[in-house]
């Protein structure tokens, strides 16, 4: 049974599905690591709050696919995310991803277009992916897919993580302006802002010498 309370309900804050999946960790790389995907069960409420998979269809697939597969499955989404932080988080932070993990999520992604077709979508064609619920994996290649994208048609001069204390969210900035600096002002902004008043009020009240100085 899933032991994660926030798995339904992370907030959407990436501005790609591919970033709000490496967002399902806060505080990588620090003593203050916390885990928001414990098991399959976990990685599909994800992925039904993020409209990857309908209520409906997760819940079919949890029915249908056994412990084993389960497990392989969830092994198989946090190798993958692990190799979406590695990626991302470097660019976030100015430096250029490293190739090999540029090379193993270009095989992956690859697999994810394995069974695309072109089918007509109106005056044009479209191309069609197997339904993310037909492998205990499938929901996979929407993220991988969405990763690719950022990747490729995306400003990656707009991609930001989170500076807030514990948190390494990363985002897509899409202000006008490229002024966001917080994965969500209401909460790492607000705490940022409260630590600075508590800072001020430790350092006491400024006493003018004689001088005015």
């Amino acid at each position: 049974m899933s032991s994660s309370p926030r798995a339904g309900c992370l907030p959407r804050i990436g501005g790609a599905l591919a970033l709000d999946f490496a967002n399902s960790t806060t505080g990588r790389g620090t003593d203050h690591f916390v885990e928001h995907l414990f098991d399959y069960e976990d990685v599909l409420r994800w992925s039904v709050f993020n409209e990857v998979l309908t209520p409906e269809a997760a819940a079919a697939l949890q029915a249908r696919v056994s412990p084993d597969e389960q497990a392989s499955a969830f092994a198989a989404a946090v190798r993958a995310r692990a190799l979406l932080n590695a990626v991302f988080d470097a660019l976030a932070h100015g430096r250029p991803a490293e190739t090999r993990d540029l090379d193993t999520l270009a095989d992956l992604a690859q697999e994810a277009w394995r069974t695309a077709v072109l089918r007509s979508s109106g005056p044009a064609y479209a191309w069609r992916f197997e339904p993310p619920d037909a492998r205990s994996d499938g929901l996979l290649g929407p993220i991988l897919r969405s990763a690719v994208e950022v990747l490729t048609r995306r400003d990656l001069s707009r991609l930001k993580a989170c500076p807030g204390e514990h948190c390494g969210w990363v985002f897509l900035d899409l202000t006008k302006n490229g002024a966001r600096v917080w994965c969500e002002m209401e909460v790492c902004g607000t705490r940022a802002k409260l630590r600075k008043r508590a800072e001020r009020r430790r350092a006491g009240p400024f006493v003018k010498t004689r001088s005015g100085v």
